[in-house]
């Protein structure tokens, strides 16, 4: 009888299960730069979704002050508290008439 070599098994299947989990990744809202001016402008509200024309507000800023300060400084004092009433010279603060959010900043400086 001839020598026969010993019979080769194959190699043992691998009975691991591998799972794969698939993660959903969060949606992302893109922002657009919108520049404010002094007058009302249609704008997207973030907060209550609608399309809306901003109501403009004016607040006393930096440059209404530096003007108050220079006026005192020139000597034209009776002059000073203009500015505080001019809203050319302030700065304009846009609002949703709908939610009442803040929605930006138009500041003279």
């Amino acid at each position: 009888m001839a020598y026969q070599p010993p019979a080769q098994q194959a190699p043992p299947q691998s009975t691991n299960n591998t799972t794969v989990v698939v993660a959903q990744q969060p949606t992302t809202s893109t922002v657009v730069n919108t520049t404010f001016g002094d007058s009302p402008m249609s704008y997207n509200c973030h907060v209550c979704k609608t399309q809306q024309v901003t109501r403009v507000t004016h607040k006393v800023g930096t440059m209404t002050i530096l003007i108050v300060i220079i006026l005192c400084v020139l000597g034209l004092w009776p002059c000073a508290l203009i500015p505080l009433c001019v809203p050319a010279l302030q700065d304009s603060v846009h609002t949703c008439p709908n939610c009442n959010t803040e929605v930006g900043v138009h500041k003279k400086m």
